[in-house]
């Protein structure tokens, strides 16, 4: 019985010596909070899992990505400025700053999207909260515009408009609309014209919502992801999001998650993961980060 249980414990710390960073990952990942247990334990879990590697599995390591491509100084400061000391007026990311729009308290957000507004928009509620707006995340993962029997976005918008005096709507969604569809039994191929119109009119149905309810849409552009078959079709649907700037506020991302992508970003000195391994979702502080693309256009009133 004792070396059961012995083998069962040795068992169990190989396990986490050797996932615990996976685990660390998912935790983030599906609940989009940061996790934090550094501590003698785990320093000794991860010394031990070293030895495992190299000694015992015969595993070369592969040395661990700690910086990512070189980012400008003055891009490396801002982002300092806007995610740890809160300077909403200094956005320096784009060659023109652009004019604040006016945020009232008392009309509230609503936050509209997939599996990244779920997580961007938990920063986006912690940030309004705290001034005492209203903030409903009614994001879903696995959502997009192009199929409704799963979730129809314009029918939770306008349910959720008529039901509450909430005037603002920010919403981040696409990455699952990457794909050919199906409209009354014809296939429409990704990116051709026929698809193109066809999500067109999901788009303005909602801004049609918005505008019967008259309230505010503030729509996201997509960032980069890491596979280039998927960032080509991420840049046709960031060209119809242009498409409609004249009828919404479009946010535009920081550069450093549009130009190309990275795991990692270096701040004040320490490398720090942004995007989870699936190179599609983010980290807790990528969603940070995200979310100060919509703060630092709009002026709290």
């Amino acid at each position: 019985m004792r070396e059961f249980v012995l083998i069962i414990i040795s068992s169990s710390l190989i396990f986490i010596a050797l996932f615990n960073d996976s685990l660390k990952e998912y935790y983030e990942q599906t609940y989009h909070k940061n996790i934090e247990f550094k501590s003698g334990i785990t320093d000794k879990l991860t010394e031990f899992k070293s030895f495992l590697e190299s000694d015992v599995f015969f595993v070369k390591s592969k040395p661990q990505e700690k910086v990512e491509k070189p980012l400008a100084k003055e891009l490396k400061a801002n982002y300092k400025l806007r995610c740890f000391m809160g300077i909403f007026d200094s956005l320096k990311f784009y060659k023109k700053t652009p004019k604040k729009l006016i945020l009232d308290k008392d009309n509230g957000v609503i936050l509209l999207g997939d599996s990244l507004m779920q997580g961007v928009g938990i920063s986006i509620c912690n940030h309004l909260r705290k001034e005492k707006i209203k903030c409903k995340n009614l994001a879903k993962q696995s959502t997009g515009l192009l199929r409704k029997k799963y979730y129809d976005y314009a029918k939770v918008l306008n349910e959720s408009l008529t039901s509450s005096d909430i005037k603002n709507i920010v919403i981040l969604v696409g990455v699952n609309d990457l794909w050919s569809t199906n409209n009354k039994g014809k296939l429409l191929k990704f990116g051709d014209l026929e698809w193109k119109n066809f999500y067109k009119t999901r788009i303005e149905e909602l801004i049609k919502i918005a505008k019967n309810h008259n309230a505010d849409i503030f729509w996201y552009e997509l960032p980069v992801v890491k596979n280039d078959e998927q960032n080509a079709k991420v840049k046709v649907l960031n060209e119809i999001f242009y498409e409609f700037a004249n009828s919404y506020h479009l946010i535009k991302l920081n550069p450093i998650l549009t130009k190309h992508f990275d795991y990692y970003l270096k701040i004040d000195g320490k490398s720090k993961r942004i995007r989870s391994s699936d190179g599609i979702h983010f980290t807790p502080t990528g969603y940070e980060l995200i979310s100060q693309d919509f703060l630092n256009i709009v002026k709290l009133q």
